[in-house]
């Protein structure tokens, strides 16, 4: 899947849940979740590289939603 991909699965899962969100509150609360991801990432022994890398084109995309 790529990051762009991932980005529009998260914010439908988000933005259409039973909790109505509007656009920019969707998108804060997906920003959240993948800084909380980046954080653990940076502090354990998983494979950082490609892995963060990945996650920060995440949350590029869904800036650009």
């Amino acid at each position: 899947m790529t990051p762009k991909n991932k980005a529009i699965e998260l914010y439908d899962k988000i933005h259409s849940s039973d909790i109505l969100m509007d656009n920019v509150n969707s998108k804060k609360c997906i920003l959240i979740f993948i800084d909380e991801i980046i954080n653990l990432i940076n502090k354990s022994s998983l494979d950082g590289g490609n892995t963060l890398k990945w996650w920060y084109n995440v949350k590029k995309e869904i800036e650009r939603i």
